[in-house]
């Protein structure tokens, strides 16, 4: 006779589901680090991916650098705001291919555009060593608006610097499948949809947590009329701090992974 039939409760089988959890844009703003602050220490967040070139890192250091968390470089190569610009690290005389006439990296690489390799590469370099002045231990590389999708010729050249760098770099682990949702439903309701209609496997999920504050209502993408991001990326960190979303996580045995434990 069942457990059940006793009046027990049927215990339920440990999901082999394997996330790793991702928050994105450390050093933005200090709303950005402090939310992703949260997120990792009363929420699910267990890797965070540094924008050397953006203009709080040094705060995102003072903010995150000590917390037992899995670093990464958000390799940078573009600045998508319309209301925040910022470019290279590298002296803008020595890689004209990546920056436009105004020294700022352009909203969004063009299409196949000729950029030079090297440059890419000495930049990115720039961006490692900064971060790692800044007392972070720097464990694996991904792309910012994952540029490489545009630019499929640097693939090879990103995976020889992470090898160079001894750092991981794991573009095919594929992001969790869309679930039927309302269209009404948050990105956090939906994310949960997700957690519990999802089969086993490893994914990645990636999160741009913020706050709905002032800050962050002063920053608006290039090409959008209206400024919605502060409003979406708190929606974003609620995906990696409701109550719900971790009691799931916790009680379905859903396995919450940093990258150097792959």
């Amino acid at each position: 006779m069942s457990a059940a039939n006793h009046g027990e409760r049927e215990i339920q089988e440990p999901s082999t589901l394997t996330l790793i959890t991702r928050a994105d844009d450390a050093g933005l703003n200090r709303s950005t680090n402090a939310a992703i602050r949260e997120t990792a220490l009363q929420g699910i967040t267990k890797n965070v991916s540094l924008l050397a070139v953006a203009p709080d890192i040094e705060d995102a250091a003072c903010q995150l650098a000590t917390l037992p968390l899995c670093f990464g470089l958000h390799a940078c190569l573009t600045a998508e705001w319309e209301t925040l610009r910022w470019g290279p690290l590298m002296d803008r005389n020595a890689i004209p291919t990546l920056v436009q006439s105004d020294g700022f990296f352009p909203h969004q690489l063009a299409l196949n555009s000729a950029i030079s390799t090297e440059e890419v590469l000495s930049e990115l370099a720039a961006q490692l060593d900064r971060l790692r002045s800044l007392g972070f231990l720097i464990s694996y590389l991904d792309e910012h608006m994952f540029f490489s999708c545009r630019h499929p010729d640097l693939r090879p050249a990103l995976e020889d610097f992470s090898t160079a760098n001894k750092l991981i770099f794991r573009p095919d682990i594929n992001q969790l499948p869309n679930t039927k949702s309302s269209p009404n439903d948050s990105s956090s309701t939906q994310f949960l949809s997700q957690l519990k209609n999802t089969l086993p496997g490893t994914y990645l999920v990636i999160s741009h947590p913020s706050y709905d504050n002032e800050e962050m209502s002063t920053l608006r993408l290039y090409g959008k009329k209206d400024a919605r991001e502060a409003a979406t990326r708190n929606e974003q960190r609620l995906m990696f701090v409701r109550e719900d979303i971790r009691h799931h996580c916790i009680s379905h045995g859903v396995r919450l992974m940093r990258y150097d434990e792959l």
